[in-house]
């Protein structure tokens, strides 16, 4: 049996084993997929005489990560062979994998997972709850109504008009890659960076799927941008807009995705549109924030070069990681009196002990310290219920603790 990554011109053999498994993918998505992403990622396999039996895919991706910005890969594609399974092969290439990126210098990495009972084993955890919508075709035009009524000293019949809407083409990339950045390093502390190959990418992808890219242009200046994919409902992927201009935005895409005659649904929805649309009044259902994203931290003092502090922090947690043995260790959590986390290894004893997992989550800001030390040794030892002045002083320390901020990652693959 070897361990090891494909080369550029082996990739493609890959490709019969993601159809086989993900067979819900068209051919036009997967034709795509190994022109635009397997041509420029990894793809770890278990290989014996020749065959592949086993793989896992690494897609590059710059994310924006509390004021900095690490090149990070997304895990897509993991696969077995369906004759080959059970036999440890997923165990093996997670393991190869998360040891060679911590060796490349890599603070963490994040997937999308079939299922959380395959990745909490090993220490992945969810960070991110996409938000998400229905709305019935029956249900558009009221939506669309309900929106103008809110629009304030605008007449209903000029509220949509008032906001253009064309297609994006690829010289448009350079322009959407400056405004979505713009508008998402205000919002949010995790995020994918965006160039113009990003949106060339997004727009093939959209493309395989019968979709495109909308852009909503007020006095020819952007405004607004939408992605979506026609399927028997049409996907809606990341409705951004400038602040303030929500309503607008909302009706002139419902306006112009109403023409396609079928359900909508909207995924990777930011949080003021569940003020703006996701109203029983505006004709939406099924609304919900979904657990979407895992991910974990592969190289923990590298992740807390990121983090900052509110307050006063001097912690010591005996970190577990049945993986990376150089997370696997008691780390000092202080704060430097500049407003800088500082992560020191040291010998003393920790004042409680946390897998590198339920840290994750709480670093990432998924969870607070209360339900941080609720998930560890430390409640065991009176912390979670604050019975000590030591415990109290403790749990008020990790809540200093600054975490990057909102997540924002609605990539696919």
């Amino acid at each position: 049996m070897d361990v090891r990554y494909l080369g550029k011109e082996e990739r493609i053999r890959t490709r019969s084993m993601w159809e086989e498994v993900f067979s819900g993918d068209s051919s036009a998505f997967v034709d795509y997929y190994y022109t635009h992403k397997a041509s420029q990622n990894e793809i770890l396999v278990i290989e014996e005489d020749s065959e592949i039996h086993a793989m896992l895919q690494l897609n590059p991706y710059d994310i924006f990560t509390g004021g900095q910005t690490w090149r990070t890969r997304y895990i897509v594609g993991v696969a077995t062979d369906p004759g080959f399974r059970h036999r440890g092969y997923m165990r093996i290439l997670l393991h190869r994998m998360l040891k060679d990126m911590y060796g490349n210098g890599e603070a963490f990495t994040f997937l999308m997972p079939a299922a959380e009972a395959i990745y909490r084993p090993f220490d992945f955890r969810f960070v991110y709850d996409q938000g998400q919508c229905r709305i019935g075709m029956e249900k558009i035009s009221p939506a669309i109504e309900m929106l103008k009524k809110r629009l304030h000293g605008l007449p209903a019949a000029k509220a949509v008009e008032a906001m253009d809407c064309r297609l994006f083409e690829e010289k448009d990339s350079d322009l959407l890659a400056e405004f979505s950045n713009r508008i998402l390093e205000g919002r949010y502390g995790v995020f994918a960076r965006r160039d113009a190959l990003y949106y060339r990418t997004l727009l093939a992808e959209a493309a395989s799927e019968n979709g495109g890219i909308l852009l909503f242009m007020t006095d020819k200046k952007l405004s607004g941008y939408c992605v979506y994919a026609l399927g028997e409902a049409v996907e809606v992927r990341e409705p951004v807009c400038e602040k303030g201009q929500e309503a607008e935005f909302a009706a002139a895409m419902l306006e112009q995705l109403k023409i396609y005659d079928r359900e909508l649904h909207f995924i990777g929805i930011e949080d003021i549109f569940f003020e703006e649309m996701l109203s029983e009044n505006g004709g939406m259902v099924d609304a919900e924030k979904k657990p979407m994203i895992m991910a974990r931290i592969v190289d923990l003092k590298h992740f807390a070069s990121c983090l900052r502090t509110d307050g006063p922090v001097a912690v010591k947690i005996r970190v577990t990681d049945g993986i990376i043995r150089e997370n696997d260790r008691t780390f000092w959590f202080r704060s430097d009196g500049d407003g800088k986390l500082l992560l020191e290894e040291t010998s003393e004893s920790g004042d409680f002990e946390a897998g590198i997992g339920v840290l994750t989550a709480f670093l990432f800001g998924y969870i607070s310290a209360e339900e941080f030390v609720a998930e560890t040794e430390a409640c065991r030892s009176g912390l979670q219920s604050c019975e000590t002045p030591e415990a109290d002083k403790i749990l008020r320390e990790l809540a200093n603790i600054k975490v990057p901020g909102k997540l924002f990652l609605n990539e696919i693959v």
